[in-house]
């Protein structure tokens, strides 16, 4: 049985080729695998999920052949889409722009029928219905851009921005490398430190009852 198979690597699979019966085709094999490609982490310590797609691509046509040419068609490719623990709506937004980005041309994923997520509990029948919300960032933002953003939203630029006079302590190095010293803008900030920011501004005005969409929150109805 092998668990988060999308993140093993070319030694790990020929462990597992020899200490299982999937080469000898005259006997069924007795290899387990689950995996998602769409969580593959660790290419940092080769991983290749590629080998987790081959496997896949090999189990849909019924067949399996690895390197010794043996095949053993015992195999199978079983689809987990229920999902128990996000509502429709969510689940909904997800296939959406999944499979807008899936398309086939980045390391061959592909988010098709059989990769779509499905709501595993129904929706109440007297539930309002509640918007997805999708906010996008940029990951990068020029200094131009940077300056007039300062410029616009706080009538005048941080004097050091751009400047050569470098931090003057070890915290205020370990800030401008973040992009997060007091006065600068969103825009010098890393990435990161945006996106979180953007979050807890958004949980602030749901939780807000000065939010037109809907009664206030609790911060217990909140996950991340």
């Amino acid at each position: 049985l092998v668990d988060e198979f999308q993140d093993i690597n070319p030694l790990q699979q020929a462990i597992l080729e020899a200490v299982s019966r999937e080469p000898d085709s005259a006997r069924s094999s007795n290899l387990f695998a689950v995996g998602d490609v769409k969580q593959s982490i660790y290419r940092f310590r080769l991983a290749e999920p590629e080998i987790f797609l081959d496997r896949l691509d090999r189990l849909r046509n019924g067949k399996l052949k690895l390197k010794s040419e043996a095949q053993n068609s015992n195999g199978a490719a079983m689809f987990l889409q229920n999902n128990f623990r996000s509502r429709p709506e969510i689940l909904d937004a997800v296939n959406l722009v999944f499979r807008r980005l899936m398309t086939g041309t980045n390391q061959g994923l592909v988010y098709d029928k059989d990769a779509e997520l499905r709501a595993g509990l129904p929706k109440p029948v007297a539930d309002d219905h509640v918007p997805v919300e999708l906010h996008l960032l940029e990951r990068r933002i020029g200094q131009q851009a940077a300056i007039s953003e300062a410029s616009e939203d706080e009538g005048e630029v941080d004097s050091e921005f751009g400047s050569d006079s470098g931090p003057e302590t070890q915290a205020d190095s370990d800030a401008l490398e973040r992009g997060t010293r007091a006065g600068d803008p969103p825009s010098r900030w890393d990435p990161i430190v945006r996106e979180a920011h953007l979050i807890a501004t958004r949980i602030r005005e749901l939780a807000s009852p000065s939010d037109s969409l809907q009664k206030p929150l609790r911060y217990a109805d909140i996950a991340i």
